[in-house]
């Protein structure tokens, strides 16, 4: 019990740091603890819910939330965390895990390389601005904004995919997406990221607890050490430089990486 409660601590940590959601530390340590795989994607993804709501209340008051940004992610991303759940029957476990650890090294790499942009959280544009320049510009603009929201919507899918099929959030790839795909600083993608994973947990934990992939004694377990530590996390996330931040998202990538094929 001291256990999981401390992995959920952990979890909860990281999860408001990095905006990452944690469920791509929590299934390769809940796993080494014994829970079979789908079990452990299921309640992984239930953990992932009072979690990260407790991190985005934090972030939100730092001013780290792109609202418009994460409705696009989740609304796109729930269908693609169904798909995903249901497909964890017929996936080859091992493959998988191959393949996720090297696409984590890659974004943790690109993203050291990527500069953020410094335009602040509105990365949609806001229509209000419409009458005030030249249409030439304007038509621009929304243009560039339509892009985005595509660029935003194919991300969605993609993660949400990721997140019902291994129940890991998916906030892992969604903070470099954002910071290399749609220019958006990375404090405020971290924050974005995981009200974005709130969302795609949710939906990604209907879809497990369906097929009986949901231990909720475990998840209780957890989640009473990752509400209480998440907005800790949060608050460091505040208070470090984004350089430092970049660093320590590619370092602690890479060990998970590494975690996910040894286990």
């Amino acid at each position: 019990m001291l256990t999981f409660i401390a992995i959920g601590g952990l979890v909860g940590f990281l999860s408001g740091l990095f905006g990452v959601g944690g469920g791509f530390v929590l299934v390769p340590l809940i796993i080494l603890m014994g829970v079979p795989v789908q079990l452990a994607i299921g309640s992984s993804l239930a953990f992932l819910v009072p979690t990260t709501l407790s991190g985005v209340v934090q972030h939100h008051r730092y001013g780290h939330c792109d609202t418009r940004l994460a409705l696009v992610f989740v609304v796109c991303g729930a269908a693609g965390s169904q798909l995903g759940a249901f497909s964890t029957t017929s996936a080859g476990g091992s493959l998988l895990r191959i393949l996720l650890s090297l696409l984590l090294v890659s974004m943790g790499i690109g993203l050291q390389f990527q500069k953020g942009s410094t335009t602040g959280p509105a990365t949609l544009g806001h229509a209000s601005e419409a009458g005030s320049i030249p249409t030439q510009i304007r038509d621009r603009k929304i243009q560039g904004s339509l892009g985005r929201v595509l660029r935003a919507s194919v991300i969605g899918i993609v993660v949400g995919f990721l997140s019902g099929l291994l129940g890991v959030g998916g906030g892992f790839v969604l903070v470099p997406l954002q910071v290399i795909v749609l220019g958006v600083p990375m404090h405020i993608a971290c924050g974005t990221s995981l009200l974005a994973v709130l969302g795609l947990a949710v939906s990604g934990t209907v879809a497990h607890w369906t097929l009986g992939n949901v231990n909720f004694e475990i998840v209780a377990l957890m989640a009473l050490g990752g509400i209480v530590v998440a907005p800790i996390g949060a608050r460091v996330n505040s208070r470090l430089p984004e350089l430092t931040l970049r660093i320590l998202f590619l370092i602690t990538i890479m060990l998970l990486a590494v975690s996910l094929v040894l286990s």
